[in-house]
Order: C-alpha cells, then structure tokens, then sequence
C-alpha cells in the first residue's frame, strides 16, 4: 500500500493545482503513520472536493473509508458485473435498502457521480435538478435514467442511474 506520507504529499500537491474535484480511489479506514494521517484528515476537513471510496457490498471495515472523513466526501467504488463476470455496466447510484446487503458505507452515489457532481457544480454554478422524467440535470447536463428493461437486460429491474451511450445532452 501506498505510505500514508506519500499520499499526504500527494494530497498537498493537487490541492495547490486548485481542481474542481480530487477523488482518491483508496480503501483506507485507519492510518499506519499518525503524523501523516492527520495531515490527511486535514486536507479532508479542508477540502470539500477531496473524495475517497468505500465498498458497498462488504461488511469488511478494511474497505470502508476513514471514520473521520465527512459522508458527503465518501462515494462507493463498486462496479457491479454481469453473472458471466463482464462488466458491462456503472452505477452512478444505487438504494441501499433496495440491495439488501448489510454495509459499512453509507454513501449511495459513485466516485464517477461524486466527481462529476463537484465539477459540474464548480464550473457551471447551478444546483442539481430532478426533470419531469426524473432524469438529474445540471443546465444542460442531463443524466438519464435507464428505463426497467434495457437491451439484454429484460427481466424488469428497479431502475438505476447508469450512464448511457449519450447521457449528457
């Protein structure tokens, strides 16, 4: 795994650069360098376009996110394959309760979604909307709702948010 300095000094390095949004694609829940690790937090507690990832589909706490870190800075990491084991498919959101699964995250929106959302927000100043067709918009970003049965998938399921081929209009 990566030092918990490093990942500080990684951290220091793209806050300078000022993004929109900095996602951090690393299950880490506790910190091997104290020091460094609070340094970390800080950047967190600083920095409300830092985001990490946590594992929806385990009740193992290796893969949740630090326990200091803000839930609105915490996204799932989850990408669901088909039963053949091909991925075929993203989640951008998901209903806890709809799944069934016993969790450490919390967090129903993905890393992609997290991003997207802060970047989105960040540049184009404007909130995010439910249309008529419960489709989220953002302007003239829109991210359309897959409807219950789509292409191979035929047996009637409770839609979620995916990106499809042309999501953003």
């Amino acid at each position: 795994p990566i030092f918990d300095t490093v990942l500080d000094q990684t951290l220091e390095t793209l806050i300078n650069a000022q993004p929109a949004a900095i996602g951090i694609d690393i299950h880490r829940n506790k910190f091997i360098q104290p020091e460094a690790g609070q340094k970390i937090l800080d950047h967190y507690r600083n920095n409300e376009n830092l985001v990490t990832v946590c594992a929806y589909d385990t009740t193992d706490a290796n893969y949740n996110a630090h326990p200091d870190i803000a839930n609105d800075q915490v996204a799932f990491s989850n990408v669901p394959m088909d039963g053949d084991q091909v991925i075929r498919r993203y989640l951008l959101s998901y209903d806890g309760d709809l799944v069934g699964q016993t969790s450490f995250c919390q967090s129903e929106f993905s890393l992609a979604w997290q991003l997207a959302y802060r970047y989105l927000w960040q540049t184009q100043g404007e909130s995010l909307i439910l249309d008529d067709d419960q489709n989220w918009q953002f302007q003239h970003q829109k991210f359309r709702r897959l409807p219950g049965r789509f292409g191979a998938y035929q047996k009637p399921f409770n839609p979620q948010f995916f990106p499809t081929g042309n999501s953003a209009e």
